[in-house]
């Protein structure tokens, strides 16, 4: 292996296992509720499922309405960069959005890097490898390369210089707090826990769908609460912080997040984990992370994270939980 590969392979490791935090953090390793399966804990022989095939996803024609002054223009902008960040020639959408001056065209060129990570230009023959040496059952490899070959091409001409610039923008990004990205630097420490959940209520109320992501990762990551604790959203429903993280995942589909089944994080989670045929990300998380009772707690604080985010009421005590 030339070092030019290994440099590339290296950095694709780095921002493919960037992808899964934007929408699962580091805090993953917490253990779920009781009667809930985490994807880490399924065996390595995923059930197959029939592939779902879906067409092009449809950005939703209006975002739901917030309290903040602010939100409906920021909710307008980023419908119009979803439009073209979920376009079937995602290297021309990269390319358009790195160049911008714009945070929230920015952090969909991030956003996009982080997804065609494994389907770039340098990568994809070796993750077509790697699935021939994974242990998967042939059925699982089969609908594996098939989702292989549909991201190539929505990722096709995707070299290592893009990648590094994604790589490169997501971390200027953090560093400045951006509402679309300040949950990055979180594990890492830097700013005060206070200042952090200030810049999340900000994005919680900007209507923003990356923002929102970002929010639900914030939850995870917050090194001040016990990893033990259960947020309490009223009426008797208290749910860890991982539930939490997906309520607010499940929630950024409501608001134009393409959450259907070739979603950048469903096609991951199938090529990189075998966990393959999902109609939507909600199907993934009933099928492969939660049982049904579990699922139901889910939905449940959806609803209650949706109402915030919609109406900025949101339970007590829920930015700053009793420690």
């Amino acid at each position: 292996m030339t070092r030019a590969r290994g440099w590339v392979l290296l950095l694709a490791a780095a921002i493919l296992g960037a992808a899964f935090v934007a929408w699962h953090s580091p805090s993953d390793s917490v253990p779920p509720a009781a009667g809930a399966r985490s994807e880490e804990s399924m065996p390595t022989t995923a059930t197959p499922r029939v592939p779902t095939t879906s067409p092009a996803p449809a950005v939703v024609a209006a975002l739901p309405v917030t309290t903040t002054a602010a939100a409906p223009q920021a909710a307008t902008a980023a419908l119009a960069y979803l439009a073209a960040r979920y376009a079937p020639e995602r290297t021309a959408a990269f390319d358009r959005f790195s160049a911008s001056k714009d945070p929230a065209e920015l952090a969909a060129a991030a956003d996009i890097a982080d997804e065609c990570a494994v389907f770039s230009d340098h990568l994809f023959e070796q993750t077509l490898a790697n699935i021939e040496k994974g242990g998967m059952a042939a059925r699982i490899k089969a609908q594996q390369r098939e989702t292989v070959e549909l991201e190539r091409t929505r990722c096709a001409g995707f070299d290592a210089e893009r990648l590094a610039r994604g790589a490169r923008i997501r971390r200027a990004l953090a560093k400045e707090g951006d509402i679309r990205m300040f949950a990055w630097s979180m594990p890492q420490g830097g700013q005060p826990i206070p200042e952090v959940v200030a810049i999340a209520q900000r994005a919680a109320g900007s209507g923003d769908p990356l923002a929102i992501l970002q929010v639900g990762n914030f939850f995870a990551n917050r090194n001040d609460i016990a990893p033990g604790i259960e947020y309490d959203l009223g009426d008797g429903l208290a749910v860890p912080r991982n539930v939490l993280r997906d309520a607010f995942s499940l929630a950024a589909c409501d608001f134009g997040v393409d959450c259907g089944a070739r979603s950048g994080y469903v096609a991951n989670r199938c090529v990189g984990a075998g966990y393959c045929g999902s109609a939507s990300l909600d199907d993934l998380f009933r099928h492969y992370s939660y049982s049904p009772a579990e699922a139901a707690r889910l939905e449940a604080a959806r609803q209650v994270v949706l109402t915030g985010l919609r109406t900025g009421q949101w339970p007590t005590n829920f930015w700053n939980p009793p420690k």
